[in-house]
């Protein structure tokens, strides 16, 4: 009787990758859940000091100091190939890596010396008003943070 009955064998292939289908949205919605409601381990606010004088400024003085510190090449990201190359190096030569931080660390402080010299320029040139006003955003950008890193410290502590 099931001689006569032909099989098919797409309808397997066409199930399997229905089911990987529907497993990969609803991985995808219970990660972006879990995201959104601080699955995982919370990382520290950010405390970078300077970081929240640039963020409080108005959107376009920002993009203008950006551009300018652009121009000047003001803004170098750190490039690991130097380091990986040292890193590699059989022996390890401390002394080279520590050259190696050296050389970052002064392109970081030419790029900070910048920054504050070009932030300090713009600051310079607002009216009383809008110094005022950029006060008010610092202020209210630093309770977040504080209000932020309370979170954060309580969240560690309960182990979440």
């Amino acid at each position: 009787m099931t001689e006569g009955v032909k099989k098919k064998r797409w309808m397997p292939v066409l199930l399997s990758v229905s089911l990987a289908l529907n497993l990969a949205v609803v991985a995808a919605f219970t990660g972006a859940a879990l995201r959104h409601k601080g699955g995982g381990k919370m990382r520290p606010p950010v405390g970078s000091s300077g970081a929240i004088y640039m963020q409080a400024l108005p959107e376009q003085m920002r993009r203008e100091m950006h551009q300018k510190l652009g121009k000047r090449g003001g803004r170098k990201r750190v490039d690991p190939a130097a380091m990986i190359t040292v890193l590699r190096q059989n022996p390890f030569d401390p002394a080279a890596a520590g050259a190696v931080l050296n050389t970052e660390r002064s392109a970081g402080m030419a790029q900070i010396e910048a920054m504050s010299a070009s932030w300090l320029e713009g600051v310079s040139a607002m009216s009383e008003q809008e110094r005022h006003a950029y006060a008010d955003r610092l202020e209210e950008l630093s309770e977040k943070r504080k209000m932020r890193w309370k979170e954060w410290q309580g969240k560690e502590r309960h182990g979440n």
